[in-house]
């Protein structure tokens, strides 16, 4: 029986190839992002623990001032993708969290609506990976636009962030 210990290290027992490629996946999939969004919050990162992968956090305003309170996770289009690196040199791409926060309905009780923003599970080499972030990314930018007046406290969001 393995201990934890000898899990974790065959866990990041990946090519010097593999890790590269995963780097400049990350570095691909900020320029997607920047593209559709060049006022947005990204950080994409590579991170070792439990295994090797991908975090991507985006959202749509980059100054934290502007964001209520200064956290990041009440940016009204908040999303966290992780890509799980695979030691057969693929990866697998999920949306942790994500959706664009909007105004509650007419006599809802609610504090805010929600715009679901669909993303599928994609499974591939780094090349199906940044294809599946390339049709993303344009999509949200499309539904941000068609739901910019609905959006929540839309009116405290400088216009540059919605460019």
């Amino acid at each position: 029986m393995k201990n934890f210990k000898t899990f974790l290290t065959e866990q990041s027992k990946f090519s010097d190839e593999h890790i590269e490629e995963a780097k400049k996946l990350a570095s691909d999939i900020e320029s997607v992002i920047k593209k559709n969004f060049p006022n947005g919050y990204c950080e994409v990162g590579y991170r070792e623990a439990l295994g090797s992968h991908l975090i991507v956090n985006f959202g749509l305003i980059s100054d934290r001032s502007d964001v209520a309170h200064g956290i990041r996770n009440n940016d009204p289009v908040n999303h966290t993708f992780i890509i799980h690196m695979k030691s057969n040199g693929t990866y697998e791409a999920v949306n942790l969290t994500g959706s664009i926060s909007t105004k509650p309905e007419e006599g809802s009780y609610m504090a805010m609506s929600r715009v679901k923003t669909p993303f599928r599970k994609t499974k591939g080499d780094a090349k199906k990976i940044l294809k599946a972030f390339e049709t993303f990314f344009p999509r949200l930018k499309k539904l941000v636009n068609d739901n910019r007046d609905n959006i929540y406290k839309v009116e405290e969001i400088k216009d540059k962030y919605f460019k």
